[in-house]
């Protein structure tokens, strides 16, 4: 890859404690080895924003379901410091990896502010901008349900698994009613081009309800690999981790890929749309 080439932005997001700033911290963690001796920027981290604010503002996350005038408040504070701290980042590298996103805090004044609180945050500056580059961006929502959720005292806790899996779910139809395209987090092999039908069929074992969902339909780049591990079609199961790599491209790199005779080798078709 030249490094002049369109590197798009990517945003690790979704609910409390489902793994963001984790998978964050081992994307920097492998981007540093990966590149060390390229010329592509190394990715800015746009880490931990909300708490900052929190901390700033002394708010507390006990605020967001107390008041519905304090969690307005605190999502405006919130969106303004990212749509900050994107901007800050742009100026050191040409892309950036952020554990949140200026989207969060629409989902989370829809589920515990006013009526009318979306768009009131939907006509502000930062979202416009941070709208505008998350268009061009890939965005993975981090599910739910996972084992490892703790209370540490700062970020917001929901009242029952069944609350936290809704707000998952908010992230996910909030994303498709703005029209934002996604992938469900690197840890499944659940997605596919608007027009694949394979996971209406399967849920590679992980007994999600509605895996077809989760998509990534249109990228705005010309190409793109993820590395994701290769789960059998029960949940757990042990010998079936291999890990696979998927190469998502747009059509006018068909042609040029499929005379490549030394990727032809390793390579098989997953799936296209059209």
């Amino acid at each position: 890859m030249s490094s002049n080439a369109y590197i798009p932005n990517i945003y690790i997001i979704g609910p409390q404690s489902t793994g963001k700033t984790t998978l964050v911290n081992k994307l920097k963690a492998d981007l540093e080895h990966w590149l060390a001796d390229t010329s592509i920027d190394k990715p800015h981290i746009v880490s931990e924003v909300a708490r900052t604010v929190l901390a700033k503002n002394k708010y507390s996350a006990e605020d967001i379901q107390a008041s519905t005038t304090r969690c307005f408040e605190l999502q405006q504070l919130i969106l303004e410091a990212q749509a900050a701290a994107e901007k800050e980042a742009l100026k050191t590298s040409s892309w950036f990896i952020s554990d949140r996103s200026g989207f969060d805090p629409l989902v989370y004044a829809k589920r515990y502010a006013a009526p009318g609180a979306v768009e009131q945050l939907q006509g502000l500056d930062g979202w416009k901008q941070v709208k505008a580059r998350m268009e061009r961006s890939l965005i993975v929502v981090c599910e739910a349900g996972t084992p490892w959720l703790m209370d540490d005292g700062v970020r917001l806790m929901p009242g029952s698994y069944d609350e936290w899996m809704q707000t998952f779910y908010n992230f996910c139809e909030m994303l498709d009613e703005l029209d934002m395209h996604w992938l469900l987090n690197l840890d499944y092999i659940a997605f596919g081009w608007h027009t694949m039908k394979s996971c209406d069929n399967h849920d590679f074992g992980f007994g999600f309800g509605k895996p077809g969902e989760f998509r990534w339909p249109h990228p705005n780049f010309e190409g793109f690999f993820f590395v994701l591990p290769f789960r059998a079609g029960v949940w757990n199961a042990s010998g079936n981790q291999d890990i696979a790599v998927r190469c998502g491209l747009e059509e006018r790199c068909y042609d040029q890929l499929e005379k490549d005779q030394e990727f032809a080798r390793y390579a098989e078709p997953w799936g296209l749309g059209v």
